[in-house]
Order: C-alpha cells, then sequence, then structure tokens
C-alpha cells in the first residue's frame, strides 16, 4: 500500500499537470480556428437555442464534486453516470487489495464481466460503419454539403494539435528526463501498429507491459501507471474534447464567456477521465461534457460521423503519453535502468535496420 501510494501520487501529480496542459492547449487552438464557425446558418430554433444558453451556467464545482459520490451502490450504473462508476470502481478497487488473496475470486468475476463487456462492444462496433453512414447523411441533409468542409476542417485541427502535443509536448518532456521520443517510438512500433489497425489504444497495454520492464521501467511502476494511465492520462482525449465541444458552441452560434470557458475546463478535468480505452469510448465522455455544458445535445450527431477518424488519433496520442508517463514516473522515483534503456533502444534500432 505504501509503495503503490507513493507512484500513484507521482503519477496523478504527472496525469493532472499533462492533463491541464492539453485541455488548455487546445482551448486555444479552437479559439484560433473556429472549425464550427459557418457550418450552417443559425435558424430561428438555434437562436432560442442560444438565448436559454446564455441565461444557463455550468453548475458549481462544489456541487459537481457532491454529485461524483452516487447515492448507493448500483444507482451509478441505473443513472448512467460514467463518472460516478468511476469513482465506485475506485473504492471497490481500494476495497479488494485490502482483502488480499480472500478477494481473488472478486477479482476473476470483474474480469470475467470485462471480458463479457467488450464483447458486446466488439459487436457494436462492427456494426458502427453502418450508423456512421446514417450519421453522416443525417448531418449532410439537415446542415448542408459546407457542413463536410468544416467537419474535414475540425478532424485537420485535431491531427494538427495532436501531432504538434505528442513530437513537441511529450517530446520535451522525454528531453527532460534524458530520453528521445523517437527511441520510444521505434521501441513500441508494433504496438502503435495495432492501435492504428484497431482504432483502440488498449491494445496496446499487453505490449507496453512486457517492452517497458525489459526497457528498464520498474515492472511495479508500469503495472501501476499505465492501467491507472488509461483512465486518468488519456492526453488524446483531453486534447479533442475541448475542441469538439466548442465546435458544437460554434455551430449554434453560442458565445462561451470566459468564465464559462473556466466552468468547462473544470469539468473536462474530471470527464476526461475514465474514458475506455475501446474505440469509440471517448463519445461517451464528450456527451458527457456537452450536456454538463448545457450545450445542444443534437451537436453530438455532427460529431459522430467523423468520431472514427478522431479516435484514431486519440488512440495513438493516448498510448504514446502512457509509455511516457511509465518513464517519467520510473525516473522519478528512482526506479528506470539506464543501461536496459540503451539496450532495448539499440536492438530495436537494428531490428528495423
Amino acid at each position: 500500500m505504501r509503495a503503490v501510494g507513493r507512484i500513484g501520487l507521482k503519477s496523478l501529480v504527472y496525469f493532472e499537470a499533462v492533463t491541464t496542459l492539453c485541455l488548455a492547449f487546445s482551448f486555444v487552438v479552437v479559439q484560433w480556428a473556429r472549425p464550427g464557425a459557418g457550418v450552417a446558418p443559425a435558424s430561428a430554433a438555434q437562436a432560442e437555442t442560444a438565448a436559454q444558453f446564455a441565461k444557463a451556467q455550468v453548475g458549481s464545482i462544489s456541487a459537481y464534486i457532491q454529485h461524483m459520490f452516487p447515492e448507493n451502490f448500483f444507482g451509478a450504473f441505473t443513472s448512467g453516470d460514467a463518472l460516478q462508476v468511476l469513482i465506485l470502481a475506485l473504492f471497490c478497487g481500494v476495497g479488494l487489495l485490502l482483502m488480499g488473496e480472500r478477494g481473488a475470486p472478486v477479482r476473476v468475476g470483474v474480469d470475467r464481466l470485462t471480458d463479457f463487456a467488450f464483447s458486446v462492444v466488439r459487436v457494436v462496433v462492427a456494426l458502427a460503419p453502418i450508423g456512421v453512414f446514417g450519421a453522416l447523411a443525417f448531418t449532410v441533409g439537415k446542415f448542408g454539403p459546407a457542413t463536410l468542409y468544416a467537419l474535414a476542417k475540425l478532424v485537420g485541427t485535431a491531427w494538427a494539435m495532436m501531432a504538434l502535443f505528442v513530437f513537441v509536448g511529450l517530446g520535451a518532456i522525454c528531453r527532460a528526463v534524458g530520453m528521445r521520443l523517437i527511441d520510444l517510438i521505434r521501441l513500441l512500433g508494433k504496438e502503435l501498429l495495432v492501435v492504428i489497425g484497431t482504432s483502440s489504444s488498449e491494445t496496446a497495454i499487453p505490449g507496453m507491459l512486457q517492452k517497458l520492464p525489459d526497457a528498464g521501467v520498474d515492472r511495479a511502476v508500469a503495472g501501476l501507471v499505465i492501467p491507472s494511465g488509461y483512465s486518468f492520462n488519456l492526453d488524446g482525449v483531453a486534447l479533442t474534447l475541448p475542441l469538439s465541444t466548442m465546435f458544437v458552441a460554434q455551430v449554434y452560434g453560442i458565445e462561451v464567456t470566459p468564465a464559462q470557458q473556466l466552468g468547462i475546463f473544470v469539468v473536462m478535468l474530471f470527464t476526461s477521465k475514465g474514458a475506455a480505452g475501446v474505440t469509440g469510448g471517448a463519445f461517451g465522455a464528450l456527451a458527457a461534457t456537452v450536456i454538463a455544458a448545457k450545450l445542444p445535445a443534437d451537436g453530438l450527431a455532427l460529431l459522430l460521423g467523423v468520431d472514427r477518424f478522431m479516435s484514431l488519433g486519440r488512440a495513438v496520442t493516448n498510448t504514446i503519453g502512457n509509455a511516457v508517463a511509465a518513464i517519467v514516473v520510473a525516473k522519478w522515483d528512482g526506479k528506470f535502468d539506464a543501461g536496459a534503456w540503451r539496450a532495448a533502444c539499440a536492438e530495436s534500432r537494428e531490428s528495423d535496420a
């Protein structure tokens, strides 16, 4: 518990620092690029929506924190609040850890339920292209062909923003701890190809948990930081949440004041956590953010048609971000073998050659 607490605290400090950086960067980019501007002229209904939004306020921080905790065990699931489920999962995880081996049957049962849930998700993902076609057809039919240009601009802006963050932001972090980002990307080359093929960052977890310890990251650090990072350190989600949320506001001609942006920013610090690594999981976090910000939920239909393209970029960014997090925390905790890292990098360079 002491080791978990020490490594966990350092991980959370890093996670929150990088998440805050991602959200702030995305807010700046979306205000400059304005990808949702001019998608469709504001109709009377949209003008009414904008007027209603002008009177609405994002709930207070204290009220939001209180809402994070479910009233009972099943309430988190029946209400459909992903953040409450995450908080409940944290408490259950601590309880299972304190039980030790007595909690083994429960852990096995949870693993089986997870496998079942992912099997259902795979069925949904297999049918997703049909839904995407319908969503895109609805989008073009309602808002006009000009929407395609705006959506292409949105995707292009998201990809450029994520590439800049990976190669400049994460590259600078790697340099600060005495390593090169390109070496890490080369080391995880096969895992990144799988992520690109599946559009899911979670598929890289087994490979990362094997390769990073072999490359000098302490096994306990990797075993804690990487899985927790898929709930608390989703850099790709944190980058695209403000972009997509403000896109909806711009489509409906809603001017979000600086005070409201600050409130939405605080909400995103929570909703960016717990988005599943499976394809499309971040769309649930986006829906929660849009609803919490009291923006028109109909605007989500615009984004559904291009979420697959956004998901690919998010998955790659999430994977690289969590690998960097494991290395940073290992170095911070004095649990990094520099010799093993150099040997692993040299071997990966030779295999590429």
